[in-house]
């Protein structure tokens, strides 16, 4: 679905597509959203939804480090490509 996605992305100019990582906005909520309202445009600024957004984020330990050593590694095969696609480094995982 990422290859397909990031295919489908890619074609549009670079003007229409934000591109955004779960991992900045729960490291920085207040400065992603803003992005998101900068992409969007100026009819969407509202500070208030901003303030109240950006306390929505909250950092949870990964569940993936619960699984048994097998199941890890068919996940992490099986998610390989997309995150590979998504700029990832693999070899930072467990």
């Amino acid at each position: 679905m990422i290859e397909r996605g990031t295919e489908y992305l890619n074609a549009l100019p670079a003007d229409r597509v934000l591109a955004m990582r779960f991992e900045s906005i729960i490291a920085s909520p207040e400065e992603e959203m803003s992005r998101l309202i900068n992409f969007l445009g100026a009819d969407f600024v509202n500070a208030r939804w901003l303030h109240e957004v950006s306390a929505l984020p909250r950092s949870r330990p990964p569940s993936w480090t619960r699984l048994s050593p097998e199941r890890h590694a068919r996940l992490a095969a099986a998610c390989a490509p997309g995150q590979e696609i998504l700029g990832y480094d693999n070899g930072a995982r467990r």
